[in-house]
């Protein structure tokens, strides 16, 4: 189970364990949980040369929010969902780290849209 609080703005966000592989060290990122983003996970240039991530040898094509398409790299990263680390698609931005809901599949998603509210994301069984 992972828990998180929505802020003011507001935005529900979780705290995600990542890692590049078993060999490494675990990072945890605060993400902001994007319900119009479809794909798993952003990060920026910064985080994913932080974490070492090696580029896949295929781009991926993405819609913005703004409707422009581009092509962006691929990296996969683990990330910590319950008790069991994940393999999980990482495609670059500029920004803070993004979780869409793809990454989310096969768990329940609740946010109490309320400054200080709750975030939890279940495993359903």
């Amino acid at each position: 189970m992972l828990y998180g609080k929505v802020n003011d703005r507001p935005e529900a966000r979780v705290t995600l364990r990542v890692r590049r592989d078993s060999q490494k060290a675990v990072l945890d990122l605060d993400a902001v949980i994007d319900t119009g983003y479809t794909g798993m996970l952003t990060l920026s240039d910064k985080l994913i040369a932080d974490l070492g991530l090696v580029p896949m040898r295929f781009t991926r094509t993405v819609r913005l929010a703004d409707g422009s398409v581009k092509m962006v790299g691929a990296y996969f990263v683990e990330v910590l969902l319950g008790a069991e680390w994940e393999k999980v698609l990482v495609t670059p931005n500029g920004t803070e780290p993004l979780v869409g809901l793809k990454l989310f599949d096969k768990h329940r998603l609740q946010i109490d849209v309320v400054p200080d509210g709750a975030v939890e994301v279940t495993t359903i069984k």
